[in-house]
C-alpha cells in the first residue's frame, strides 16, 4: 500500500469516521487495511488517532444529553463513571445456590434438575 494511499484513507477516513465505506469509496478491501496497520505501526498509529476523535466525539454528545437531563444518558453514565460511588448492577449469582427446577418439554414429559 502507498503512503499517498495511506494518507488518503486517514483523511477520508476522519470525515467517514466508517472503515467500510471509506474502503469502498478508494476501491480497496477493508481486509488490507488491518494488514496494512500489522506492517506499519505509523499508519496503525495515525489510524487509533482517528478513533480516539471518534470517542472524544461520543464522549462530548454524552455530557451534553447529560447535562440537558437524558435520564438513559444519565443512567449510562453513572452506571459506567460512577461505580466508585455505588452506581453498580448487582449481578444474580447462583453458583452456591440449590435450586429446584421443572422443566416442561411437552404434556407429559416432566424432567426435573436442579441446580
Amino acid at each position: 500500500m502507498t503512503a499517498t494511499l495511506k494518507k488518503q484513507f486517514i483523511k477520508l477516513y476522519e470525515k467517514n469516521f466508517n472503515v467500510a465505506r471509506t474502503c469502498e469509496q478508494l476501491g480497496i478491501k477493508r481486509s488490507r487495511i488491518y494488514d496494512e496497520m500489522k506492517k506499519d505501526e505509523k499508519f496503525k498509529t495515525e489510524f487509533e488517532e482517528v478513533r480516539e476523535k471518534m470517542l472524544d466525539i461520543a464522549e462530548n454528545a454524552l455530557m451534553t444529553a447529560v447535562t440537558q437531563g437524558n435520564v438513559t444518558a444519565i443512567i449510562f453514565f453513572l452506571k459506567t463513571q460512577g461505580k466508585h460511588r455505588g452506581y453498580v448492577e448487582n449481578d444474580f449469582n447462583i453458583q452456591n445456590a440449590n435450586i429446584k427446577v421443572e422443566f416442561v418439554r411437552g404434556v407429559g414429559d416432566e424432567i426435573s434438575g436442579s441446580l
